[in-house]
């Protein structure tokens, strides 16, 4: 009896040796209960004799129903765990196959035990399962080293029971204890085969090439949409400032993008846990647009309701979170992490190394960065310093400039770059040149906090580059003067102690803006006043708006700074000449296809189209003459405008069209 209670303990701890290998899929322990009681039952059915593959049967019938959707657990777990982002939730069809992987190595290990069929082939369940378990896991980090000895500590003691064992045998055992043994110091355990590599995440299509172009344009939006909350605790909303929808890693020299591969999501991102506080914050999406998702910095568990998990996809390299398929139009989650550190220890903090500077980056901008950073060892100090040089361009959205090595050595050394995108394109790239590993983030600033939340809206967007510190993550540099504060519809004024007083100042009292009064009934209205002349005057007015403003848009893109900015300018006047013809451009449309659209007319733009490719990718800042070609293009196509030019002077639609109002 004691015999037959040992060798079924035995083939459990076998079978159970497999789950220790789950900390690598799991984010958490919810998973033993289920696991334990599978090995120890499994083994224990062969004790019913020859009926006992019934209820072994019976048993894998049973255990897809344990989940919410059984016949989806049936179909999809393996390949959804294959897919899912580790580390996950053990709950649903993710826990079915660690369960019957389980259930069937403890029932065949033992039932072959008690059969008295050969050592070795009732030790193969086990070993085949962890075999499988191996594979699941792949690449990740687990319990490797206590698993194995378990599994290899209960094969030998399975192999001492006293059974007829051949010369043979026992010498394949004592080869398979020494591989065992010698294993540690001959496998390094790096480039393990993960069956991952093999399903690559979804492709997002995004409604732009980079999310860094996106931000000039929403702070343009007037008024500013309402695009988000995120409801924090009042003493955790004092430490965060902003948050990230995008983190772009990969440079080519001419855009920022994201190298990450999407996978669906877990409750756990993040497996590095930066120093500091805890935060808990629900964030409601209701207006925002695009396919990724805001996260606080430092975010390493995120909340979702069950009906929102599956179109979600997480990106590791990044730390992004996205919408693979269409947006719901409205969802909320509950983010955990880290807030971030405090000032003594970015101080303190050392700077992650990368390996080699960005690709193609132009030698005098190197030197510029030994320039504004000469130590070797930069830390916190350098760096913020850094980000005071390339501050000093003038903030502002009038132009458009780009993220290309041209863009940034046109900002340092003539200071000519508006715009967001030069500025935190040269603090990533200038960084990269030192060897710090460095990035580009795209997000909101957290301004307007009222009744325990922060309403974000498009006049909060705005772009940061980060820097990754060793145990702190990410932090963020402001290389762009921050967004005014929101206009408030009241007026604060401070009360003054009292003369004599305890020398206190009370609190600021609010009171709402006097309105301005309005005339008295009896007062002639300008028109009433006026008369016919009034409304001549004002169709005059009307009649001459349109014109004025072509004017001024006009000799405000031929006043670009830099020769990149004045083509630009030219190409954007062609393609209002374009529409005045009655040819739609959209805004998705490359200069390319928009030549090629105007062929038919019998207008010829390919040089143009080149010019402007030139401008926003090349990498060189474009030729003088390269302006004056592309005016002279503008210039034909204004002279065989309509053959009425007073039609083309009061046509509309140039103003109308998304792209100019963009520009």
């Amino acid at each position: 009896m004691i015999r037959t209670v040992g060798t079924t303990l035995l083939c459990a701890t076998a079978a159970a040796s497999s789950a220790l290998l789950c900390p690598a899929l799991f984010g958490d322990r919810g998973y033993v209960p289920l696991l334990l009681i599978a090995a120890v039952l499994s083994a224990t059915l062969p004790l019913l004799g020859r009926w006992a593959p019934v209820p072994a049967l019976a048993g894998l019938v049973v255990l897809p129903w344990l989940t919410n959707n059984p016949l989806s657990a049936l179909l999809t777990g393996w390949a959804h765990l294959l897919s899912v982002g580790l580390p996950t939730d053990p709950a649903g069809d993710l826990l079915l196959p660690p369960a019957v992987l389980v259930w069937t190595s403890g029932f065949l290990g033992s039932w072959l035990t008690r059969r008295r069929a050969r050592p070795l082939l009732a030790l193969l369940p086990a070993v085949l399962a962890f075999i499988a378990m191996l594979l699941l896991v792949g690449e990740q980090p687990g319990a490797h080293p206590l698993a194995a000895p378990v599994l290899t500590a209960t094969c030998l003691l399975l192999l001492l029971r006293p059974t007829p064992t051949s010369a043979g045998a026992l010498l394949a055992v004592t080869g398979l204890v020494a591989g065992l043994l010698l294993a540690p110091t001959l496998v390094t355990g790096e480039h393990r085969f993960d069956p991952r590599r093999f399903q690559p995440g979804p492709t997002i299509i995004a409604d732009t090439v980079t999310p860094l172009s996106t931000v000039t344009r929403q702070l343009k939006i007037a008024p500013p949409v309402d695009l988000f909350h995120v409801r924090i605790a009042p003493e955790q909303a004092s430490r965060v400032d902003r948050i990230r929808i995008a983190a772009l890693d990969h440079y080519d020299g001419v855009l920022w993008a994201d190298s990450s591969h999407y996978r669906p999501v877990g409750r756990r991102v993040l497996d590095e846990q930066p120093q500091g506080g805890q935060f808990e914050a629900l964030v409601d999406v209701h207006g925002l647009t695009g396919p990724y998702l805001p996260l606080l910095t430092g975010t390493s568990q995120v909340d979702l309701p069950e009906s929102a998990m599956d179109p979600l996809k997480f990106g590791k390299t990044n730390g992004n979170l996205v919408v693979s398929g269409p947006r719901p139009a409205e969802l909320s989650y509950t983010t955990h992490g880290t807030l971030p550190p405090r000032q003594d220890q970015l101080t303190a903090g050392t700077v992650v190394r990368q390996v080699g500077p960005p690709p193609g980056i132009p030698v005098d901008l190197a030197a510029k960065a030994r320039e504004y950073v000469p130590s070797d060892n930069p830390g916190y100090p350098a760096l913020s310093s850094l980000a005071a040089k390339l501050r000093w361009a003038a903030s502002s959205t009038r132009v458009d400039s780009g993220q290309s090595y041209a863009d940034i050595k046109q900002l340092v050394s003539t200071g000519n770059g508006d715009g967001p995108e030069p500025r935190v394109s040269g603090f990533a790239v200038l960084a990269r040149s030192l060897g710090l590993s460095a990035r580009v983030a795209v997000g909101y600033r957290l301004r307007s906090y009222h009744q325990d939340h922060f309403a974000v809206t498009s006049a909060d967007a705005q772009a940061w580059p980060e820097v990754h510190f060793a145990g702190l993550g990410w932090i963020p540099f402001d290389v762009t003067d921050p967004p005014s504060p929101p206009i408030d519809q009241t007026v604060t004024e401070m009360v003054q102690p009292p003369a004599g007083g305890d020398g206190t100042t009370s609190a600021p009292q609010t009171r709402p803006t006097d309105l301005p009064q309005g005339r008295p009934d009896t007062d002639p209205s300008p028109m009433t006043a006026t008369g016919p002349a009034g409304a001549a005057l004002l169709l005059v007015l009307a009649l001459s708006t349109v014109p004025a403003v072509k004017a001024i848009r006009r000799h405000r893109r031929r006043s670009r700074p830099g020769p990149a900015g004045q083509i630009m300018g030219a190409w954007l006047e062609i393609c209002d000449r374009l529409t005045e013809r009655g040819l739609r451009v959209t805004v998705s449309m490359t200069a390319h296809e928009i030549a090629t659209r105007a062929r038919p007319l019998g207008i010829t733009l390919s040089e143009a189209a080149d010019a402007a490719d030139a401008a926003v990718f090349a990498r060189v800042i474009p030729a003088s003459d390269a302006v004056a070609r592309v005016w002279e293009h503008e210039a034909q196509l204004r002279k065989a405008s309509y053959q009425d030019r007073i039609r083309a002077l009061f046509d509309p639609r140039p103003l109308l069209n998304h792209l100019g109002r963009r520009r």
